[in-house]
């Protein structure tokens, strides 16, 4: 990985609603990065993106084929929730494949990213640990969302995409 002061960096931001902005993030992130007198050669915005829809996929595809062909050596993510949700064992792959392309994965929120990469099993350790705690939090989303959608239903709401007009169900 590359260990230089000057890091070209592929910058990684996510709101998963597309009422929200990654405004926020995003400012953040790049005085951060300027701050350390390095460079943003790739931007990531996965606005409205959901981790669990094959775009999100499709653009962390594409980020992996740019780290492989070396338009940037470092990963900056807000947090280590907005590359995956999927479990430990997910978010260990992502940052292992990056890893394994000479790219360092740095999360803003989890500062141990930054200072513990030169250790490969203490990185693990705690990846590990994030991603079962990000796991988890989706988990309780989407049970909250789904008790609100029931209560909504049992209100007498219509839930879910609109009724298409002029379609009579048989």
């Amino acid at each position: 990985m590359n260990r230089s002061l000057k890091r070209r960096v592929g910058l990684w931001v996510r709101v998963s609603d597309t009422s929200q902005t990654t405004e926020n993030q995003t400012r953040q992130l790049v005085e951060w990065i300027e701050g350390r007198g390095w460079e943003i050669t790739e931007t990531y915005d996965l606005t409205g993106v959901s981790a669990f829809r094959n775009a999100h996929g499709k653009i962390l595809n594409e980020a992996k084929t740019a780290a492989r062909a070396n338009r940037f050596d470092t990963l900056v993510v807000w947090a280590l929730d907005r590359l995956s949700r999927g479990g430990a064992e997910v978010l260990l792959r992502h940052v292992r494949e990056f890893s394994e392309f000479g790219c360092d994965v740095i999360s803003y929120q989890e500062a141990f990213t930054e200072t513990i990469s030169t250790s490969p099993e203490m990185r693990d350790i705690f990846l590990a640990v994030y991603g079962w705690v990000a796991n988890m939090e989706s988990k309780k989303i989407s049970e909250r969302t789904k008790a609100g959608m029931e209560r909504a239903r049992a209100g007498g709401k219509h839930v879910g995409r609109p009724k298409k007009k002029g379609v009579k169900k048989n």
